[in-house]
């Protein structure tokens, strides 16, 4: 009851039976910071409890101090109640000297000087909440401390209510800290060797300095009393003389040395800063307390197998050490071995110790014995993949295997262990154990089961066909140990001799085998035939050449095949069919040439019309046939006057026992006979070729310079051509163009001063 009329400071939490809460209130929290003075904070008392010190009469209450401190500026949180009143304040100190304030203090509403406004009222009667932001109000007075009385601390404050008028309502006091001058705190107690604690060991506090101000020792002595108590009892001053401490900056203090802290037990030890000057007190006592233990080391066993785990450790210190291990040679640190329990795989009897503190003391020594099995003599297979596999192992103890160098799993027992259906190179381990109670293994020793390759050969071809008679060797080359051919052949080479599939496995030196094939197909040759129109004939004959059997065919000799020709001489000829497997094979055939026989015809004399039909003579050989050009012969027998007047040819053919023919021409003149007639005479003339196609050459062989006249008369005795020329001393040509002729024969008769001759010839 705030004003005596039933109205109160409400929180903010409140809520009323209407549910109604107040819009502005007092912090739920109950800590107030002050408007007027930045950073100046109140801490009410519990809402829920009694709170303020209330004055409603004349007269006094008091606050006491549970821990006493000192300040030099006193804030009261207040306000009155049904208006303003006034008290004396009297501030009592710690050595009972007092100093006393006289204040007005202002009511709860519209007064200046508020640390906080606006926290609404409610009525104790029926809850109603009067909500405001203005009032009501509670007002900070400050009371400034005598400087006299600022390192004094405060023990109580006293409130006596000086005018009956309003209600005293004290809510809270605030104290400002008071800076201190000068103070130092021990922050810590070591020793110079711990965590090892042993004989001449020294003892030393870290004191720092808390304040701003840097501390001079030669002016400001630091004095710190100590104490030991426990196995040893021991207590004693230390004094700074000289030196520094900056603010802020720790200072490490030997404050004892020599000190024996070897003895096991616990030691207290105590630490108490002891200068006048100190202004703050609180601080100044520092403890520590020590406990020490025996330290000592030991293994988990005396006897281990060889590469078993050992646990080294050490009792009665905390800090790092080094272990270390001696197997004949001296002692040597165990790297990476600094905790103080290691776990060492034992490799040998061994004598282990500790170093530890930073005196480097050493502990006992203890021994661990190992026990050596001799691993076994193993051999592993290589074999072809999918083949089994076996690892053999020698030795005079049982042999486990496995399948890792450590730890794994247990494959089997025995002195072999064979792996089925071996598919790639397998390392198995096999270990021996001797078989005592701590069944010490061996080191494991690797057994390679090795898959073999199976050896390198060069690819038979592709699939392919040739032509019988031609040779193809397959040859898959020479990288393996030996062969085995589909046909039987165990050979590296193989020679095609009929279609098929040939297949090659080849094998390794241990069997491993790889296999090609080659799908080949042997094309039988064409059945060739050389024909011929005729396998003989007579020079200047005409054949033709074919071949059958095959899709195309070539010829030697520039044949052409199924074209005549005619050849010069007798000839062998070769034909060379090819199918559409483009294979070939040949055929011969021989056409004979026969010569024509050599035919002769002398020249007839000039007869005259009146003549009676005679005998035709002169051919040669004998035997041949007489034929006319024209008229008046009948069998052998020439008739001038059937013939009658004018040249009249005469051919005459002989054929010989070959059937060739040879033809010789001449003619005869039949003639009124009424003057002197012409002399004939034996000339040389040769006239070539004959038969001939579209040249003809005469040639003459002249005594002396001569002209000569050539006439051309068909069979039918029709002049078809006439030519004169001048014959030089000695050999002429004389070339003549026939091919407008048409094909048959001809009679030339060719008539100088001295010579008359006629001759044959055939066009063809």
């Amino acid at each position: 009851d705030v004003d005596g009329v039933n109205y109160n400071f409400v929180s903010l939490d409140f809520i009323n039976p209407s549910n109604q809460s107040p819009t502005s209130a007092l912090p739920v929290s109950g800590t107030i910071n002050s408007i007027i003075t930045s950073g100046l904070t109140y801490q009410l008392a519990s809402y829920s409890a009694n709170n303020s010190l209330r004055i409603a009469a004349l007269g006094s209450g008091i606050l006491n101090f549970v821990t006493p401190v000192n300040t030099d500026q006193l804030f009261i949180l207040a306000s009155s109640g049904s208006g303003a009143t006034a008290a004396n304040i009297t501030v009592t100190f710690s050595d009972l000297t007092t100093q006393t304030f006289t204040q007005s203090i202002a009511d709860w509403y519209f007064a200046p000087g508020f640390a906080i406004q606006g926290i609404s009222r409610v009525n104790r009667t029926n809850n109603a909440i009067e909500n405001s932001v203005t009032d009501p109000r509670l007002y900070q007075y400050l009371l400034t401390i005598n400087p006299a009385n600022t390192s004094k601390t405060i023990q109580s404050i006293s409130f006596n209510k000086t005018i009956s008028g309003g209600i005293l309502n004290v809510m809270g006091v605030s104290l400002r800290d008071m800076p201190a001058s000068n103070d130092v705190k021990i922050n810590d107690i070591t020793t110079a060797l711990e965590p090892c604690f042993a004989p001449n060991d020294t003892i030393f506090a870290y004191v720092k300095n808390t304040l701003a101000t840097t501390l001079d020792f030669s002016v400001l002595n630091l004095s710190i009393n100590w104490e030991i108590t426990g196995p040893v009892n021991l207590s004693g001053t230390k004094t700074l003389y000289t030196g520094t401490l900056a603010g802020s900056d720790s200072i490490k203090i030997a404050i004892t040395s020599g000190i024996n802290l070897s003895a096991p037990g616990v030691y207290d030890i105590s630490t108490t800063v002891t200068s006048a000057w100190d202004d703050i007190s609180t601080n100044n006592l520092a403890t520590r307390q020590i406990t020490v233990v025996p330290v000592s080391i030991n293994a988990s066993t005396s006897l281990a197998c060889l590469g078993s785990a050992i646990t080294l450790e050490l009792t009665g210190y905390s800090g790092q050490i080094q272990w270390q291990v001696d197997q004949g040679s001296g002692f040597t640190n165990i790297t990476g071995a600094t905790a103080s329990q290691f776990i060492e795989m034992l490799n040998g009897t061994s004598s282990y110790r500790a170093v530890y503190c930073s005196n480097n003391q050493i502990t006992d020594t203890v021994i661990v014995s190992a026990i050596l099995v001799t691993p076994p003599v193993t051999e592993g297979d290589s074999v072809c993949i999918g083949q089994n596999a076996v690892a053999t192992a020698i030795s005079g103890n049982a042999v486990s295997w496995y399948d890792a160098p450590s730890g794994g799993n247990l494959l089997g027992l025995g002195s072999s262990f064979q792996f089925n259906n071996l598919q790639k190179d397998t390392m198995v381990y096999a270990q021996a154990n001797d078989g005592t109670s701590l069944n010490c293994p061996s080191i494991r020793v690797p057994v390679e089961l090795i898959i073999g390759k199976p050896p390198v050969i060069m690819p038979l071809p592709a699939d392919t066909a040739f032509c019988d008679k031609e040779i193809f060797i397959l040859n898959p080359g020479p990288g393996a140990s030996s062969y085995l051919w589909s046909t039987g052949d165990t050979t590296q080479t193989a020679q095609v001799t009929a279609s098929g599939t040939y297949v090659v496995t080849a094998y390794s030196s241990i069997g491993c085998s790889i296999s090609d094939s080659i799908l080949i197909t042997i094309h039988p040759l064409p059945t060739v035939t050389a024909i011929t129109t005729s396998n003989k004939i007579c020079f200047g004959g005409f054949i033709t050449l074919s071949g059958s059997g095959a899709d195309l065919y070539t010829w030697n000799n520039s044949v052409s095949n199924g074209n005549a020709f005619n050849p010069a001489s007798t000839m062998t000829y070769t034909v060379t069919g090819i199918d559409n497997n483009y294979c070939t094979n040949t055929d011969t055939v021989t056409v004979v040439v026969n010569p024509l026989p050599s035919v002769s015809l002398s020249n007839f004399t000039k007869t005259c019309l009146q003549y009676s039909p005679f005998i035709l003579t002169g051919g040669f050989p004998t035997g041949g046939i007489y034929t006319p050009s024209a008229g008046g012969l009948s069998g052998n027998y020439f008739d001038p006057n059937l013939a009658g007047i004018g040249f009249h040819g005469i051919n005459y053919e002989y054929t010989d026992a070959n059937g060739c023919s040879g033809i010789a021409n001449s003619s005869i003149e039949v003639s009124i006979c009424s003057g002197i007639e012409a002399k004939t005479t034996s000339k040389n003339i040769k006239i070539y070729p004959n038969p001939a196609r579209n040249h003809l050459t005469l040639e003459f062989n002249n005594p002396q310079q001569d002209e000569a006249e050539i006439l051309f008369f068909s069979s039918e005795g029709k002049l078809v051509k006439n030519e004169k020329a001048m014959l030089l001393e000695g050999i002429n040509k004389i070339n003549f163009e026939v091919s407008e002729f048409t094909r048959g024969i001809y009679f030339i008769k060719i008539i100088t001063n001295e010579d008359l001759q006629n001759h044959r010839i055939i066009l063809n």
